[in-house]
């Protein structure tokens, strides 16, 4: 069995020096890498005024917010979720997050891959890479 607990996961920052509101911290505590085979987990943290910055995924994603108040924006759609809200952002559509609320949001994202590769429209620190997500499988 797969298990992890989040207050245990090892968070990485992701930043951008051309939006300064661009600021999280995730973790895929689900992937591949940790034996799963369809299915990936990303659990993500942001503070008020902050968001992950426009992206799409190479796989559906399910939205589930575990804390905070957020504002979701899949294509041209905006709502505000709050804590226990759903969202879906299929496969390749464009979508933000934005903590909209007055403490840290708290969110897990479900994937209908093991594998998941987030391509953003702005680079992002240190490295300047436009994209992120789980290590690739290997090949064969």
């Amino acid at each position: 069995m797969i298990g992890a607990s989040i207050d245990e996961l090892e968070l990485s920052e992701t930043t951008s020096e051309a939006d300064r509101s661009l600021r999280t911290r995730t973790a895929y505590p689900v992937s591949w890498e940790r034996g799963a085979s369809s299915s990936a987990v990303v659990y993500f943290e942001l503070e008020p005024g902050d968001h992950l910055g426009v992206h799409s995924h190479s796989a559906e994603e399910v939205l589930y917010v575990v804390t905070g108040d957020v504002e979701a924006t899949v294509a041209d759609e905006t709502k505000r979720l709050g804590e226990g809200s759903l969202a879906v952002a299929p496969a390749g559509v464009k979508h933000d997050v934005r903590c909209v609320g007055q403490a840290t949001a708290r969110c897990i994202g479900f994937f209908a891959s093991a594998s998941v590769q987030s391509v953003y429209d702005c680079e992002l620190d240190p490295d300047g890479e436009r994209v992120q997500g789980t290590p690739l499988p290997p090949v064969g």
